[in-house]
């Protein structure tokens, strides 16, 4: 999607400072129009359906406004972007939070994450990093030094190498759950998700499930 004289920017932050703050420095880009703000997950996707966006900045915070519990039958991902990226043309989403460990950074790839920004990046650079999502890139600023920064994408990276099972079984790992949890979830046997976790470590080049979150 190129940059274009109609871009419509949705920005949803949990704090009404930071949304008024993000929306007057990208009203101030040319060829954009901020279509509004949003502070909750519910808002923000009631607005994305109703204003239709091209892109969202998008607090992923908002994931925990109540720890997700494992459920039965359901599988607690980053679901709020999930469901934006089920709708009809759906968003850029760039997250835009200071949370870049390599366990958050699957968590987003994962969800279908189009990039990332760190909340500690210089304005000047974050209205460069909108620019370019909303031309096509997908920029990841972590906030890191390079070498660590590409190291801990590539370990993210590698959640393209599960299968679709085991992606659904990570999702869980990383929320916390337990073996025994995410057979109860899945209507799996806990065999199966035994399998499922150690083969997903080897793909994921890790011994231990501790070593995503040490990371």
């Amino acid at each position: 999607m190129g940059l274009h004289r109609d871009t419509r920017i949705l920005v949803a932050d949990e704090c009404p400072a930071v949304v008024q703050g993000l929306k007057e420095a990208l009203a101030s880009l040319p060829e954009v129009v901020v279509v509004g703000g949003a502070t909750g997950s519910e808002e923000t996707l009631s607005l994305a359906e109703e204003l239709l966006p091209d892109l969202i900045v998008l607090d992923p915070s908002f994931q925990a406004e109540a720890p997700v519990p494992l459920r039965d039958g359901e599988v607690p991902e980053l679901d709020l972007v999930r469901e934006l990226k089920s709708l009809p043309g759906p968003p850029v989403v760039v997250f835009y939070s200071s949370f870049n460990t390599t366990a958050d950074l699957m968590a987003l790839v994962l969800a279908g994450a189009d990039g990332y920004i760190h909340k500690a990046t210089p304005l000047e650079q974050l209205t460069d990093d909108v620019k370019d999502a909303a031309a096509g890139d997908h920029p990841w600023r972590l906030g890191l030094e390079p070498a660590e920064a590409k190291r801990r994408l590539l370990a993210a990276s590698r959640v393209w190498r599960l299968s679709p099972a085991e992606k659904k079984v990570l999702s869980l790992v990383l929320r916390g759950g337990k073996d025994e949890q995410i057979a109860e979830v899945l209507h799996l046997s806990s065999h199966t998700v035994k399998n499922h976790v150690r083969s997903l470590l080897r793909k994921l080049e890790y011994r231990y499930r501790r070593e995503i979150f040490e990371d």
